[in-house]
């Protein structure tokens, strides 16, 4: 044992503590210079032990704790004690233990824990600050870093499982501080990310899951994660978990997002204008409460979104502003089966894109009452809730009953079909909006396919595209139904060449739109009139007079024929 207080000085080359047996050195002020190595615990068997609550200690070159496997070493550093070294490495093959419960550690280069293959290292930190170059939180090894308190700042590089092999936790609680340039979660190797509380502090990047074949986890229920720049992973599998707490980033890019992950938890997360997400999968609600909100830029999801996915979990995605798009979205449950309540409400000029299928469970609830919902299938046969009251619908398929109140319904994929195996109806404040484009039904026009009742009401709006002129004799079926009920309430038609016009006379017995033409008059006939059958011109011009009134009066009314 050594003791060093007061105005003690003591100055070595190597300073080995319990360097084949049990060792321990007390310092308590006084200054302790060492030009080249501090080693505690350094053969196998040994023990050693420093604790320093005041004065100074300088070490030159390294601090190891755990020198070879089988070796212990432990450092504690509290009330004002001064610690600094050019590296360190809190188990280098065997086991080493730092506590710091206040004072400062001040690194220069390297802070390592859980050193080569098989060692195992653990920092502690309460209170008092760090200060060091970069950190290794499982360079090779095993490590764990726990922080409820204190600050620790890292200038350059912050690595949580950093080589192949190598395992790291990091635990950041109640009123701990964490600053660092960069941060990996999971370089090379596995590492997890445990936030309660707290703050950390990245001015750059956070990159969970680096390297080809590494596994990183960051989980955030409580505290402040604030990124400078993006939340990424690279090659490996990287997973966001937001339970709680707060998380700011210009751009969030992982394999799996999940907000409210565990059970008993209360996630959210809010996307802004100019911010991005880009993940493989998300799950708002897996088994807790999560909530997410966008507000503007644009969420990419490759794979799945699910909300409320399972039983007990609660979820529900607000979008108003930005865009959003998913192969696939299961709402209230998962791909397989019904799980908790998830709701998914698009609104404002929010736009939210499903290349494949929207499935709605029967604890889920989709509100379309602005913006945009495009799905390839959507499915509402399990007893959930599709209320759609605003905004834009395009839809190619639909499973179970479609009604809809003041929107717009767009078939297909500009131009395609829409089939609704169901029945539809629409109010007066909607429109069926019917893009024409060629001949060639579901392909260049588009169709509206209802196997059950087609209750129509609201507006027909068609429109031209592509530079198509219809020809007279054109014929575009755009209804089929199993059974029709009702009328359009307003046709919108677009201008036709010449003499053509259109004939709605089969609207509403086929479901077809047609292109005639006027009869153009003989050219005696023109004569005739020419050289004073003034009579039977005026005739002729009244009759067309109130041709064209019944005309604008049967448009009201929705009648067969625009003449």
């Amino acid at each position: 044992m050594y003791n060093l207080s007061n105005t003690g000085s003591l100055i070595a080359s190597d300073e080995y503590i319990g360097e084949q047996g049990t060792g321990s050195f007390n310092q308590t002020g006084g200054t302790n210079t060492v030009t080249n190595d501090l080693r505690i615990g350094w053969t196998s068997g040994s023990t050693g032990t420093y604790s320093q609550t005041d004065g100074t200690n300088n070490i030159s070159n390294f601090l190891t704790l755990g020198n070879v496997s089988g070796a212990s070493g432990t450092y504690n550093l509290s009330g004002t004690g001064s610690l600094s070294a050019g590296g360190q490495t809190i188990g280098h093959s065997g086991t080493g233990v730092f506590t710091q419960t206040g004072g400062t550690n001040s690194v220069t280069n390297i802070l390592r824990l859980g050193g080569e293959s098989g060692s195992s290292g653990t920092y502690n930190l309460s209170g008092g600050s760090i200060l060091a170059d970069s950190e290794y939180l499982g360079s090779s090894g095993e490590a764990t870093f726990n922080q409820t308190g204190g600050t620790n700042s890292v200038s350059s590089y912050f690595g949580v499982g950093v080589f192949s092999g190598s395992q790291g936790v990091y635990n950041l609680s109640n009123t701990g501080s964490l600053i660092a340039a960069d941060e990996y979660i999971g370089e090379q190797g596995t590492g997890s990310f445990n936030q309660t509380g707290g703050t950390n502090t990245v001015a750059n990047g956070l990159r969970i899951g680096w390297a080809t074949g590494s596994a990183g986890t960051y989980t955030i229920s409580g505290g402040t994660l604030g990124v400078g720049g993006s939340i990424i992973n690279g090659a490996g599998t990287g997973t966001l978990n937001i339970d709680g707490g707060t998380v700011t980033a210009g751009t969030i890019g992982v394999d799996t997002l999940n907000i409210g992950n565990s059970a008993g938890t209360n996630g959210s997360h809010t996307l802004g204008s100019g911010e991005s997400i880009s993940t493989g999968s998300e799950t708002i609600g897996n088994s807790g409460t999560g909530v997410f909100t966008q507000t503007g830029g644009t969420n990419t999801i490759s794979n799945n979104l699910l909300v409320g996915a399972s039983s007990g979990s609660s979820g529900t995605y607000n979008v108003s502003g930005g865009s959003f798009s998913a192969n696939n979205s299961y709402i209230g449950g998962s791909s397989t089966a019904s799980g908790g309540s998830g709701t998914l409400e698009i609104s404002g000029v929010g736009d939210a894109l499903f290349s494949n299928t929207l499935k709605i469970w029967d604890a889920g609830v989709v509100n379309l009452s602005g913006g945009m919902l495009k799905a390839g299938t959507i499915d509402n046969t399990n007893g959930g809730a599709f209320n759609v009251t605003g905004g834009t619908l395009a839809v190619d398929t639909f499973h179970g009953n479609l009604s809809i109140t003041d929107t717009i319904l767009a078939p297909g994929n500009s131009p395609g079909t829409t089939s609704v195996f169901g029945d539809y109806s629409m109010d007066l404040d909607s429109t069926l909006q019917i893009e024409i484009g060629g001949l060639l039904a579901g392909t260049e026009f588009d169709v509206l396919d209802v196997s059950g009742i087609m209750d129509l009401g609201g507006t027909l709006e068609v429109l031209l595209y592509g530079g198509f002129n219809p020809d007279a004799g054109d014929t575009f079926d755009i209804l089929n139904w199993g059974s029709l009920t009702g009328m359009f309430d307003f046709l919108v038609m677009p201008t036709l060449l010449g003499d053509l016009f259109w004939d709605t006379s089969a609207l509403y017995t086929t479901g077809e739109l047609s292109v005639g033409s006027q009869p153009v008059p003989e050219p005696g006939t023109i004569a005739l009139l020419g050289i004073g059958l003034a009579g039977l011109g005026g005739v002729y011009l009244r009759r067309r007079r109130r041709e064209k009134q019944n005309f604008t009066a049967k448009s009201q009314r929705t009648q067969k024929n625009l003449r």
